[in-house]
């Protein structure tokens, strides 16, 4: 029995499905096709229309879906679909979206009931409004029962993967329920998407997801032992925030550079943490997000779970995702569960705080907002002295967060030559926001190297003291055995 009676002729009969299947269908029986039993029914439970709209993906579903209730005039022939749709029309009642699904809901629990529902497309069609979103709840709940049903008889949520694993129509979906009911049921969370749709694991889609349910959902595939460190196979993605065109980016710097060693080694120290490079991990995608309420929890799940904060995808680390975006409680959470603020970058990002100052993210923050960054960076750890390589054409020097500055600001050819007063408001405001910048690191660099010199004078005189406590006890002692001696004479 094929996909037992193709889900009972689709019409979802409980009872055919169950006499087929105690006269010996294999529930897990697939089609021509590679279609199992639950995959028909997830597909119809699931249509793509339904799919939150996510950053993983390559190709994101999003429809809008609007309830709307049609006048006399809508309707074909200026007829009236029910009395009741016309008593509300006539007497211009408004009603809500929210009455009209509450309305459905008791009057879906009634269709059940007695199972006085319309069997054809045609004459739940010819309908009304309420009766119409019923009759679509009804199919709904009939088709859920099925799932279940299924999964009780030993349905295996792991068997197909055409068009893609039924876990992936749950999660996409952003149905928590359900994904407990596939999980529960022994859903694998190591699967994945095709390579042409990034090759992403269901927690990926769910660190993407938008409100509750994302935060319900990564929650609940952590605890099936889903990996938190799972990587996407879109190792050459580019950042969103890097696609945007941006005219300096690849132009020649006008600062002059000579090979310049960079700070002597005696006044930073280095990090020891060789970062690997790869797709994306869940983290990743979480901390590109900008809805920061929702997405601290997400974070914060992955963290108690051991996600590894210092992995590297295109270059960017979480957190230089995140400061990137200007999520500043998102920075809080990475630096508070381990993320290191040295982190060697690559992609010419360089560092966290790099980031920061790097002109394809200024509209991500204000100045202030900016400068609190470098701030929460620096508190936890981040050091203005790092050496950073920048390299143009040929050159190649090495410098700190300030040169890189520099370096960045200098490739703008337009803000560098042109007089203040021809620029445009824009721009003005541009060029402060940079000004502001640069004095603002400068000041903050003056400050660590005064601060690592005191350091170092303090360590001296330390020196200095602990040298002379030394040499007072031993002539403190030679005295004692000298005028030892000369009683012992006596």
């Amino acid at each position: 029995f094929c996909g037992c009676g193709l889900v009972g002729m689709l019409n979802y009969q409980e009872d055919i499905i169950n006499l087929l299947l105690d006269c010996g269908a294999d529930v897990n029986k697939c089609s021509d096709e590679g279609l199992s039993t639950l995959s028909m029914c997830m597909i119809h439970y699931f249509p793509a229309e339904g799919f939150q709209p996510n950053i993983v993906e390559n190709n994101i579903f999003s429809k809008e879906v609007n309830i709307e209730i049609k006048s006399s005039e809508e309707t074909d022939n200026g007829e009236k679909s029910s009395g009741t749709i016309c008593g509300v029309y006539n007497y211009k009642i408004k009603i809500s979206p929210e009455t009209m699904h509450h309305g459905a809901v008791v009057l879906s629990q009634h269709m059940l009931q007695t199972q006085c529902y319309p069997d054809t497309g045609d004459s739940v069609h010819q309908e009304g409004t309420l009766r119409r979103m019923a009759a679509s709840l009804t199919e709904q709940k009939k088709r859920m029962s099925i799932i279940k049903m299924l999964l009780r008889r030993g349905a295996d949520p792991n068997i197909s993967n055409i068009p893609m694993h039924v876990l992936f129509f749950a999660v996409k979906s952003a149905d928590a329920e359900v994904v407990q009911i596939l999980l529960e049921a022994g859903a694998r969370t190591d699967i994945r998407l095709p390579t042409r749709l990034g090759g992403v694991a269901p927690l990926h889609i769910a660190a993407a997801l938008s409100g509750v349910e994302g935060i319900v959902i990564t929650e609940l595939l952590l605890h099936a032992a889903a990996d938190p460190d799972v990587r996407a196979q879109n190792e050459d993605d580019i950042f969103r925030l890097d696609k945007i065109p941006f005219d300096i980016g690849e132009s020649v710097s006008f600062i002059k550079m000579n090979n310049e060693p960079g700070p002597p080694k005696s006044y930073y120290k280095e990090c020891n943490i060789v970062p690997e490079e790869g797709g994306r991990t869940p983290l990743h995608i979480a901390c590109e997000r900008e809805d920061n309420f929702m997405v601290s929890d997400i974070i914060q799940h992955l963290l108690d779970h051991n996600a590894n904060p210092n992995v590297l995808w295109n270059g960017h680390s979480p957190l230089s995702l995140a400061v990137a975006c200007g999520n500043e409680q998102v920075l809080a959470e990475l630096l508070a569960g381990g993320a290191e603020p040295n982190l060697p970058l690559s992609q010419s990002i360089a560092s966290a705080l790099c980031a920061v100052i790097n002109p394809a993210y200024e509209q991500t923050g204000t100045i202030a907002a900016k400068i609190a960054l470098i701030e929460t960076l620096i508190a936890a750890g981040a050091d203005m002295l790092m050496p950073i390589t920048l390299i143009d054409e040929s050159r190649t020097a090495v410098g700190t967060v300030v040169d890189y500055a520099y370096f960045k600001y200098y490739q703008d050819k337009r803000l560098l030559h042109t007089p203040l007063h021809s620029l445009s408001p824009m721009e003005r405001d541009t060029y402060a926001f940079r000004r502001k910048m640069l004095d603002f690191l400068s000041e903050r660099l003056r400050d660590c190297v005064i601060e690592k010199e005191k350091q170092w004078d303090e360590e001296e005189f330390r020196k200095i003291k602990i040298g002379e406590s030394k040499l007072k006890f031993k002539i403190k002692k030679q005295y004692k055995t000298v005028k030892f001696h000369k009683a012992s004479e006596i």
